[in-house]
């Protein structure tokens, strides 16, 4: 029985050493491109794995290489024997695709650890003990955000009683009354949280524009005197920007999670950017939702 143990483990292992000699062959590859692109030295490749290529003789290997929130894929070609590499798009003209993309896939996005954002210190509908939580970074002057309000409302309607949907702000320098708006609808949030969400939704609304910042004080406090909110206690947080303090706690933690668009969202941790469609988010959501099924 001895030698028959021996040549199982050989057996194993031989896959294992060949994948090992494969990777440091691939990572030699990206070595000789970086001495012909200079701007590949500033990168670090993540190496993926490698896979025979429809090219005779030559090997794919695809890495991953990280910029801000994303892992972008990198596929890079070289033969057997070492003696030539390289990069670039390998197309199938009879079937007019390309085989390089789909070899390397679609971009990552990296995930961001729930236990390290403070989920209190924000706007936020449903409990946070909830099966699912969804964070949003976002703006009230960007287009994408208000495109993605209807889906995010659909969201809550679908879901209300399985998530905790919680917003943050970006005020985007170059968004000129982000900023404003966002004091204005935390100064409502600190008499009545309901009264957040309404501004919110008028804030998101066809309709809602703004020309000045004499028009835009008028707005809010119009906005303020329809929500029955205390007006002389509404106007000296507004005017005093008394919770910029709390909108840039939002930014800086967007900052440290390298958020580089809005909308942004993050669902238990995974991130999903931009208005999607409906489904994209119900599917992560039921993703979620059946992995901690799973767990019970």
């Amino acid at each position: 029985m001895k030698p028959i143990f021996v040549l199982m483990i050989l057996l194993i292992s031989l896959p294992m050493l060949s994948q090992v000699s494969q990777k440091e062959n691939a990572e030699k590859a990206v070595e000789a491109v970086k001495h012909i692109f200079p701007q590949w030295k500033q990168l670090q490749f993540e190496f993926d794995k490698v896979d025979e290529s429809a090219i005779p003789d030559y090997l794919q290997a695809r890495f991953y290489v990280t910029h801000q929130d994303k892992k972008v894929p990198v596929v890079v070609y070289y033969r057997k024997d070492m003696k030539y590499v390289f990069v670039g798009q390998f197309i199938d003209m009879e079937n007019n695709n390309s085989l390089t993309n789909e070899f390397a896939g679609e971009i990552k996005f990296t995930t961001v650890d729930m236990n390290t954002l403070n989920l209190k210190n924000a706007a936020r509908i449903g409990e946070l003990n909830a099966p699912v939580t969804i964070i949003e970074y976002s703006d009230f002057q960007c287009p994408y955000c208000k495109k993605a309000a209807p889906t995010v409302k659909k969201i809550l309607e679908n879901y209300k009683d399985k998530i905790v949907f919680i917003y943050k702000h970006i005020p985007w320098p170059k968004h000129k009354f982000s900023r404003k708006l966002e004091i204005a609808a935390e100064c409502a949030r600190e008499q009545d949280e309901q009264a957040f969400w309404n501004f919110h939704d008028i804030f998101f609304s066809e309709d809602f524009k703004i020309e000045d910042e004499k028009e835009l004080q008028q707005k809010v406090m119009d906005i303020a005197s329809k929500n029955k909110l205390n007006k002389t206690m509404f106007k000296s947080c507004y005017e005093n920007n008394k919770t910029e303090a709390l909108i840039n706690e939002h930014f800086n933690e967007s900052k440290v999670f390298k958020v580089s668009s809005t909308p942004t969202f993050v669902i238990n941790g995974q991130r999903l950017l931009g208005a999607l469609p409906y489904e994209n988010f119900s599917n992560v959501i039921n993703e979620k939702l059946n992995e901690l099924q799973k767990t019970k």
